[in-house]
């Protein structure tokens, strides 16, 4: 799907999280899975209720999403990635510079003469 991670992208991340364990009879979380999820509700802003079923049941995601914020996971994954980064090619867009006034061809001072 479009928003579901590479197997390459997996691979980078799939470490860090806690071991599949079996708890109360319930299958194993299929982290794979309810990572997709999450980064789905991320990308397009749905309401949790609205996720795909593909993904699961939106209540054991975004369980499972607040489970892993409380544990630092996600720290845990943004520092790890960020070492990765390529930061060769950096771009700054112009929306981000603020100027001064002057450096807009604002008149100066209260007895400027023209």
């Amino acid at each position: 799907m479009r928003f579901d991670l590479t197997d390459t992208q997996f691979e980078q991340i799939h470490a860090l999280f806690p071991p599949k364990t079996e708890t109360r009879g319930r299958k194993p979380i299929d982290h794979r899975q309810v990572i997709n999820g999450i980064f789905y509700v991320l990308r397009t802003s749905v309401p949790w209720r609205d996720l795909p079923h593909r993904y699961g049941t939106w209540q054991r995601v975004y369980t499972q999403f607040r489970r892993w914020n409380q544990q630092g996971l996600w720290q845990q994954v943004h520092l790890a990635l960020a070492k990765e980064a390529d930061l060769e090619m950096c771009f700054v867009d112009s929306t981000t510079v603020v100027v001064h006034q002057q450096g807009l061809g604002a008149k100066v001072g209260k007895n400027f003469r023209e």
